[in-house]
């Protein structure tokens, strides 16, 4: 069963990681298994926002 998804953004703290072409992204959850590396498939479940609360993608 697919996780609920988010009713609005989550509030965070701190700077995030901005990547080379500007966008921003915070972990709000870690994963505990083991990491994935070049050629792995992985299976990520997000929800995008943008910075005046709209929602603007989601995979969930």
């Amino acid at each position: 069963m697919a996780p609920a998804a988010a009713a609005g953004p989550t509030k965070v703290t701190g700077d995030g990681t901005t990547t080379p072409s500007g966008l921003q992204y915070w972990d709000i959850k870690v994963g505990t298994g083991a990491e994935a590396h070049s050629g792995q498939h992985v299976k990520v479940d997000y929800t995008g926002w943008l910075t005046n609360g709209k929602k603007f993608d989601s995979s969930v």
